[in-house]
């Protein structure tokens, strides 16, 4: 696993968004633990298997990202627009969710252990 630095990652982002069409980044098994993603754009990323601990996605646009065995463990998603996400098997321990956003999303052996979730959390309930 390749550690990318938030500079990296910012690049990335960018230039997925250059040109007439978004193409959604492949970041499957990057380690991003501790990455500093507050309001990044990342729609439609394959996030499968990347290490996302303890990562500030605040308020980041992961509509319909693919978190399929992502560990988002004491990772701070408050705000984050998670709807229509693919869940399967994504561990959300101690993450902090107040005010996310999960309308839509696919969940399967999802865990949500001490992850802090609040009324404004949509698509839970």
């Amino acid at each position: 696993m390749r550690h990318l630095s938030d500079r990296d990652l910012w690049m990335l982002i960018a230039l997925s968004s250059v040109g007439e069409q978004y193409r959604p980044l492949n970041l499957q098994g990057a380690d991003l633990s501790g990455a500093s993603l507050a309001n990044a754009f990342l729609k439609n990323a394959n996030l499968t298997d990347a290490n996302l601990s303890s990562a500030n996605l605040f308020q980041a646009n992961l509509y319909q990202a693919y978190l399929h065995d992502a560990n988002l463990s004491s990772a701070n998603l408050q705000g984050a627009d998670l709807g229509s996400t693919y869940l399967r098997g994504a561990n959300f321990t101690g993450a902090d969710l107040r005010g996310a956003s999960f309308i839509g999303a696919m969940f399967k052996d999802t865990i949500f252990t001490d992850a802090k979730i609040d009324l404004n959390t949509k698509g839970l309930a």
